[in-house]
């Protein structure tokens, strides 16, 4: 699973995915680890829970298939 966002909401919703039964949750955000909007005990939690980051990502191509 992917969660985008780097906030405290984002961090809920990986760390309930986990504990619901996700195999994998990703969180991707646009800020470096260390601007995380996040408080840092949720994402240490996170962390302790497995809930991977990639932090400072951003989308380089968007893609329409309906468009020639």
């Amino acid at each position: 699973m992917l969660v985008i966002g780097g906030g405290n909401a984002a961090v809920d919703v990986a760390i309930s995915s986990m504990r619901l039964g996700a195999e994998e949750v990703t969180m991707a955000c646009l800020e470096c680890r260390e601007d995380m909007p996040a408080l840092p005990w949720e994402i240490q939690q996170a962390e302790e829970e497995n809930v991977k980051f990639m932090p400072s990502w951003a989308r380089t191509k968007y893609s329409n298939p309906m468009e020639k």
